[in-house]
C-alpha cells in the first residue's frame, strides 16, 4: 500500500512519520483492502489538522479531518472518525450480499 504523508507549514519529524504509519497500518484490522492513503498535516495558528484520506477500491475513497491542539490528538481523532467510516463501509458492503438458499432435495 502507498502511504503520502505531506506537512503544510510542519516539519514531518522521524516520530510524526511514525506515528502515521502505525495508525495507517492499525487499520488493516478491518480486513478492507486498502490501495492507498493520503495523510495531509498542516498547522493553521496554533492548531493542527489532519486530513487523512484511504483508497478502498476504485472509485470508493474514504475521507476523515480532525484538528487539535497538538499533532498526536488529531492523529488520534482522525483515526477514529476513519475507523468509524470504514465499519460502515463494511457493514454496508456485507449486508447487500443477501443469503444463499440451497436447494432441498426431496
Amino acid at each position: 500500500m502507498e502511504l503520502v504523508i505531506t506537512g503544510r507549514h510542519v516539519d514531518i519529524t522521524p516520530n510524526l512519520h511514525e506515528l502515521i504509519e502505525e495508525t495507517v497500518h492499525r487499520l488493516d484490522r478491518f480486513s478492507v483492502p486498502l490501495h492507498g492513503a493520503s495523510v495531509v498535516v498542516s498547522k493553521v495558528h496554533d492548531t493542527f489538522e489532519v486530513e487523512m484520506t484511504l483508497g478502498i477500491r476504485r472509485g470508493v475513497r474514504l475521507a476523515a479531518h480532525a484538528a487539535g491542539s497538538d499533532v498526536k490528538g488529531a492523529v488520534r481523532a482522525v483515526e477514529t472518525r476513519i475507523e468509524t467510516q470504514l465499519i460502515k463501509f463494511k457493514e454496508r458492503s456485507q449486508a447487500h450480499r443477501g443469503k444463499r438458499v440451497t436447494p432441498q432435495a426431496s
